[in-house]
Order: structure tokens, then sequence, then C-alpha cells
């Protein structure tokens, strides 16, 4: 299964009062706990891409350096979390991992979440691959059992 790992960090964190993503704990910025494991991630799924959509260019420069995919959402564009989706899934159906036919799941997180657990995510991640497993299974099953009749 193909899998689209989407790190939301485009947010101008009002309520925080300042740039939260760039805020740092322990010498780290807030947005890089979050890639990190993203990236830890890819590792383990093997067939994956990673996408930030970010209105920060500090977000943006680090990202390019990490050969990691950046989609712009900044200025009149950002209108909130759900331009950040609307730019990333328009994105992925222009690209190659959005071949019709192919088997793939779309993750999103958001970058505020530093206390992220990994092995949450992979377990979640493992038990959607088992359900998309068994939901083709059924009609699969379904579809070659009417094709008998």
């Amino acid at each position: 299964m193909r899998w689209n790992l989407i790190l939301l960090a485009a947010g101008y964190s009002r309520g925080f009062g300042d740039r939260k993503l760039l805020a740092e704990i322990n010498g780290t910025p807030l947005y890089r706990f979050s890639l990190d494991k993203i990236r830890k991630l890819s590792e383990k799924l093997g067939d994956t891409t990673i996408l930030v959509v970010t209105s920060y260019p500090e977000i943006e420069a680090y990202c390019r350096k990490q050969s990691v995919t950046v989609i712009k959402n900044d200025g009149t564009d950002n209108t909130g979390i759900a331009s950040s989706i609307q730019k990333a899934v328009k994105y992925l159906e222009t690209q190659e991992c959005a071949v019709e036919g192919s088997r793939k799941a779309d993750v999103f997180f958001t970058a505020d979440q530093p206390g992220l657990d990994e092995n949450e995510v992979w377990m979640f991640l493992n038990q959607t691959y088992l359900m998309h497993a068994i939901v083709q299974n059924y009609y699969s099953f379904r579809r070659t059992k009417a094709e008998k009749l």
C-alpha cells in the first residue's frame, strides 16, 4: 500500500500570540518533533511520500534541505486548516502517487503535537492497512460470487 504522510504546518497560531511552530522545546523547533516522527514512520512503511504544507519560510527551507516536498499555503490562500488539506489533496491528485487504481492512504498530521506517540501512529496505520485488506477481500469475494451466478 502506498502511504502519503502529510504534515500540516501552515497555522498562524493567533491564540499562541507568536509563531508557535517555530517555538523551541529544548532547542528544537516545535514542528520538527512531528516531522522527525513522520520521517521515521516513512522508513518503516516503505512506499511513502512525505508532504509538508506550510506558510513559514523557515520550515520550507528546512524541509527542502531534507528533500521533503513542500506545498506553500500563505497569504490570502491560507484560510485555515481546510485550505491546507485542500492544497495537499490537489497536489496529490496531480502526482504519480495518485495513479488510478493504485491503493493508497492519505494520512494527515498537525505540526504542533510534540507528544505524538510514534508507536500509536504505527499501530493505527497497521489497523488501517488491515481494514483495507479486509474490505478489499470482501468486495473481491462478492464480485467473484456474483460472476458465478
